[in-house]
């Protein structure tokens, strides 16, 4: 694995009063009375490492400073509190060479050092109003409260089967990593390195529609939905554990461009996607908080896809075809849990006809999923049979 490094120091300035404050052996020891002092940190960004292999995906997003839109740093005390907070200017170059930036004063003493990227963005929301968080109004806030919320997807409006439900738009791109620093007045501490990780997984789909008269459905429609059901809406930076999981939440897409019916030309790495041995055929990645589960039912994703079927069409409990176009519906349990910055590949293997019901939260039987887990870095699939 690759890291390329940037490396920022943060000073202190120095005032007559503490230099004088601090001429005995004494002052090496961290403060809290409101000296400052300087750290030295470098931090860069988690590149991808190796993957494995229906034949699996190996085609990944890259990594690169132009995923980078904000950074922060957060100075958390001992009792949970931010203390400090410094904003540093995201680096405008494509080499990612080692950069040096200064951040003046810097409180003194021992802190849990947050560094977080894209915590501003539109895909994401913050407590108190979801206000843009600045170096003024997230000092003095208790770092558990600092959560990182999924915004409500105007797109999604509830049927019948799911009259509960609350549907929101994939997370931003979001990083992070913590240190613990020491900041002693009027010093520069060693240097600590800090490696910016993703905290959101991808969750990738991948459709085999070549059985059972599926091959006629339209994926490539403006109406045609993903819906990832049981999903974590909120995360948090220090315990870097989702919330709890409800079963009325979930992410939803839509739109003509949702499936890819090609492989990616920009923005992944060199590798494929579809496999056209295997009948996969299209591919859509989103991005959600990590969670699910292999074992816990409560807890374990529920997918649903839809495409228009054409006239005709012979939809799953029905013996007549369709006399006008119509969303048909699949969906499956996902028996497996994906990490921060890794990428769940569900294969759906669409052996039966669409349903022209979406289909309840916990009702299954026609969907086949192969799944397969990796980091932005590995790739880990299973298979559903739809």
């Amino acid at each position: 694995m690759k890291k390329r490094v940037l490396s920022i120091i943060m000073m202190a300035a120095m005032s007559v009063a503490s230099f004088m404050s601090c001429s005995n052996d004494t002052d090496n020891l961290p403060t809290e009375d409101g000296s400052t002092g300087a750290v030295t940190v470098s931090f860069g960004l988690e590149t991808n490492a190796s993957s494995r292999a229906i034949s699996q995906s190996t085609a990944k997003p890259v990594t690169g400073w132009n995923n980078v839109n904000q950074l922060m740093m957060l100075f958390v005390d001992g009792s949970d509190m931010v203390k400090a907070a410094r904003v540093i200017k995201v680096p405008d170059v494509t080499t990612m060479e080692k950069l040096d930036v200064l951040l003046s004063n810097v409180p003194a003493g021992s802190f849990k050092a947050y560094l977080i990227a894209n915590y501003n963005e539109s895909n994401i929301t913050r407590p108190n109003g979801g206000a843009a968080w600045n170096e003024g109004n997230v000092v003095g806030q208790n770092i558990n409260a600092l959560t990182l919320n999924l915004v409500a997807n105007s797109d999604f409006t509830p049927v019948s089967t799911e009259s509960t439900a609350s549907g929101f738009k994939s997370p931003s791109e979001i990083f992070m990593d913590s240190k613990q620093v020491t900041i002693i007045a009027d010093q520069t501490s060693s240097s600590i390195d800090f490696t910016l990780t993703r905290i959101v997984s991808i969750f990738r789909v991948r459709v085999d529609q070549s059985q059972n008269g599926n091959n006629v459905v339209n994926f490539k429609e403006a109406n045609a939905d993903i819906r990832i059901r049981k999903i974590a809406k909120s995360f948090n930076p220090k315990s870097l554990v989702p919330a709890n999981v409800i079963a009325t939440d979930l992410i939803y897409d839509k739109g003509i461009a949702l499936f890819n019916d090609a492989e990616p030309t920009s923005g992944y790495s060199n590798g494929q996607i579809l496999d056209d041995e295997n009948n996969i055929s299209l591919w859509s990645d989103l991005l959600i908080f990590p969670g699910g589960s292999a074992t816990e039912g409560s807890k374990k994703m529920d997918l649903v896809i839809s495409g228009l079927a054409p006239v005709g069409y012979i939809p799953l409990g029905q013996t007549a075809g369709l006399t006008t176009a119509t969303l048909v519906y699949w969906n499956g349990q996902v028996q497996a849990n994906v990490l921060s910055n890794n990428i769940l590949e569900v294969n759906c293997i669409l052996k039966q006809s669409g349903s022209v019901v979406v289909p309840e939260v916990g009702s299954y039987g026609n969907l086949d999923i192969d799944v397969n887990i990796a980091e932005w870095g590995n790739i880990s699939s299973t298979n559903i049979e739809m």
